[in-house]
C-alpha cells in the first residue's frame, strides 16, 4: 500500500473518531450536565470567537510581509515573528 492510500485511511479514521467524540459528548454529556441555556450560551461564544478570530487575521500576511527585515536579524524578534506566523496559521486547521 502506497503512503498516501495509507494516510488517507489514518485520516478518515482521525476524522471519524473525531466526530464520535462531538457527537457523544453533545448528545450525551452536555445534555446531562448543563440546561439549554447554558449550551445555547456556549455555542454563541464558540460562534462569536470563530468568528472574531477570522477577523482578526485580516492584516496578519501583510504585517509579517511589511516588517519581516526588521525581524530576521535579532533572535528574540523573529521568536515574535513566529507566534505571528503561527496564530495566523492555527484559524485554519
Amino acid at each position: 500500500m502506497g503512503i498516501i492510500i495509507r494516510q488517507s485511511i489514518k485520516g478518515t479514521i482521525v476524522n471519524y473518531v473525531g466526530i464520535a467524540i462531538g457527537f457523544f459528548t453533545t448528545f450525551f454529556v452536555l445534555t446531562r450536565f448543563l440546561t439549554a441555556e447554558e449550551i445555547g450560551l456556549t455555542r454563541v461564544l464558540i460562534d462569536a470567537a470563530v468568528l472574531l478570530s477570522g477577523l482578526a487575521q485580516l492584516g496578519t500576511s501583510s504585517s509579517v510581509i511589511r516588517y519581516y527585515p526588521y525581524f530576521k536579524n535579532d533572535k528574540a524578534q523573529r521568536s515574535r515573528l513566529f507566534l505571528l506566523v503561527f496564530s495566523s496559521t492555527v484559524y485554519w486547521f
